[in-house]
């Protein structure tokens, strides 16, 4: 869903606030891509110092990452993205270096920060208040590896490259991934450890991670398939290390109206269950409704982590 602006009460001048998007979740994951904007507004000045070119495809792979989330676990991740362009504003840098003296790419910039930490804040509410904040970008080294980011030295640790560290998941999926334990650490290769994001946003309550995914995940035709294998890795990963919501079974009235209009004339209500739907009739108990929906959610998520087995 979403949200633009409202949400989060970010308004500046010349709706400047419109070339970023925010998309509200009700898990414990935020999901930055901030370098995949494509908008080159004559207003703004091109920035002349610094890494200028576009991480196409990324903008696509967060969205598609966030719908592969809800399908496995029946929630989504809080999302910030910009269609501004790179040359315009890094929203990667600290603003002096993002903007570089132009008034309206510093507004941007301060729109999409604001974004990030309320988004950040509202995901603490879910779980037990510690959440995951993955900023994705893209690189383009030689290596068809994912770049595990921590913005921390790659000191060996099960949480940098043990066996339940994201890099050891996302190998599981078929990805090469540094650092991991196959590959602990880039030698002599090109690798981006985090940016100004990873480490401005990492508090006590939040662990930032960085991905920075090869130009061959981030071909139109491999879109998908990225999207699909990370967020497999992240369903493992996750509830390792993360509290999810408890599930919360809900009775819904099938209206002409809301998501249900089309079985209206055959139902009049419904539970969804992990993005499925069990529907009931006037004949049917709410009790039975009920019945089935948990039996339905026991089923999907037998070891009750959060996600669907």
């Amino acid at each position: 869903m979403l949200i633009a602006h409202i949400f989060l009460g970010l308004f500046c001048a010349q709706n400047l606030s419109e070339y970023v998007q925010v998309y509200e979740g009700n898990m414990p994951l935020v999901l930055s891509a901030p370098h995949d904007g494509h908008e080159k507004p004559k207003s703004m000045v091109d920035r002349k110092e610094g890494v200028k070119v576009r991480d196409s495809g990324v903008r696509t792979i967060a969205l598609q990452l966030a719908d592969q989330i809800e399908l496995r676990c029946g929630r989504r991740p809080y999302v910030v993205t910009t269609t501004l362009h790179r040359i315009k504003c890094d929203m990667n840098r600290e603003i002096g270096e993002a903007a570089q003296g132009d008034k309206d790419a510093e507004a941007v910039w301060q729109v999409y920060h604001d974004a990030l930490a309320a988004a950040s804040e509202a995901a603490q509410q879910y779980g037990d208040g510690q959440i995951l904040f993955l900023d994705i970008h893209g690189h383009g080294h030689p290596n068809d590896w994912i770049e595990v980011g921590h913005a921390a030295p790659l000191d060996g640790s099960e949480w940098i490259s043990g066996e339940t560290s994201v890099g050891a998941y996302l190998t599981a999926q078929g990805f090469k991934a540094v650092p991991s334990p196959d590959i602990p650490d880039p030698g002599d290769e090109k690798y981006f450890n985090g940016g100004y994001i990873t480490r401005h946003y990492r508090s006590d309550a939040v662990r930032t991670i960085q991905f920075e995914l090869s130009g061959p995940m981030r071909k139109e035709d491999k879109r998908h398939d990225t999207a699909r294998r990370i967020a497999d890795a992240l369903s493992e990963f996750i509830p390792t290390h993360f509290v999810m919501p408890k599930f919360e079974l809900e009775v819904n009235e099938v209206t002409k109206q809301n998501e249900y209009k089309s079985f209206y004339k055959i139902f009049n209500r419904a539970v969804d269950v992990f993005g499925l739907t069990v529907f009931a009739d006037k004949k049917a108990t709410e009790a039975k409704l009920i019945h089935q929906a948990w039996v339905m959610y026991q089923y999907l998520d037998n070891d009750q982590n959060g996600f669907v087995d």
